[in-house]
Formats: C-alpha cells, sequence, structure tokens
C-alpha cells in the first residue's frame, strides 16, 4: 500500500509555490532508473545476504523514506527519500519472488 500512497502523493509533495511546475517526465525516469538499480543492487546483496535480512533492511528504508517525506519541507530532500524510495520498491520485487 505504501507504493500507492507514493504514487499519489508524489507529484504535490515536490511542487512547491510560486515556483514553476516540476519536469514530472524526468522525475518519473528517474525514478524508474532507481527502481532498476534497486533490482541489480539486490542480486548483489542476495549473494551476500539471507533474504530475511534483506527483507528487514528493504523495509526499514522504506519507512525511514516516507518519515523523510512527512518531516522535512525541503523539495530535495523530499526528492532524495522518493529516490531511495524506488531503490527499494525495486529491491522488494525480486526479494519477494525469491521467498
Amino acid at each position: 500500500s505504501s507504493m500507492f500512497i507514493f504514487v499519489f502523493y508524489w507529484t504535490p509533495c515536490l511542487m512547491e509555490p510560486n515556483l514553476p511546475i516540476p519536469p514530472f517526465g524526468h522525475i518519473f525516469s528517474g525514478f524508474m532508473i532507481w527502481c532498476m538499480l534497486g533490482t541489480r543492487v539486490y542480486s548483489f546483496l542476495a549473494s551476500r545476504f539471507p533474504v530475511r535480512r534483506i527483507c528487514l533492511g528493504v523495509m526499514m528504508v522504506s519507512v525511514f523514506c516516507h518519515v523523510t517525506v512527512f518531516l522535512f519541507k525541503d523539495v530535495v530532500i523530499r526528492f532524495l527519500a522518493f529516490l531511495v524510495f524506488e531503490m527499494m520498491v525495486g529491491l522488494y520485487f525480486p526479494m519477494m519472488g525469491t521467498l
């Protein structure tokens, strides 16, 4: 469900009043690149750690990313938290396929 919350709220979280509308296409493509990076990171981690440990780390980092978006008003920090969350999404899907 956190992924669907992210999909619904990422655009308003990255907009600031009195500034031009951000380039949402470029931002979305960045999210997809970080998601793909997450799958590559999973293949690296899976050869070194048990899947349960990777799963715990992914869930903890995902929660941290959502809390960061809630606590900080700076758009750059929110954007970086969204990128890291997308990497966790990229880790999540192959991890669930392994379990």
